[in-house]
């Protein structure tokens, strides 16, 4: 299982991914790019921080209530698409931005399982 302090880091370094996303599109685009993607960017932060909770709180020992964060689960997904929706139809935010926020979770993902990957050979090789 991955240690609370990797999570941390992941959920730190997908932070800082969305900042330099942002600082990277107002640069190079314009201020509605990098608005849109520092908005992805903690869009992803809070998805990314919500999943860890929950999965954290499913496999730990003792949960009374279980079903809850089930739902939690099963909730997100759905309402991370409506949040999308109400981005991209009625706030009309750059789709552009938006991509390049998003895409610092996948960043952010693989540096998580790359390096649970790591910690899993090094301790074989203990």
């Amino acid at each position: 299982m991955m240690s609370r302090e990797l999570m941390t880091r992941t959920m730190v370094l997908q932070l800082v991914l969305a900042l330099v996303a942002a600082a990277i599109a107002l640069t190079v685009w314009d201020l509605e790019t990098a608005l849109a993607a520092l908005v992805a960017g903690l869009v992803s932060c809070a998805d990314l921080t919500v999943m860890a909770l929950a999965a954290a709180r499913l496999t730990a020992q003792r949960v009374r209530s279980r079903v809850f964060y089930t739902v939690v689960l099963g909730i997100k997904f759905p309402a991370l698409i409506g949040i999308v929706y109400l981005l991209v139809v009625t706030l009309t935010m750059n789709a552009l931005g938006l991509i390049i926020g998003f895409s610092t979770l996948v960043v952010a993902v693989l540096y998580a399982a790359v390096s649970f990957q790591k910690s899993l050979v090094e301790g074989e090789s203990a």
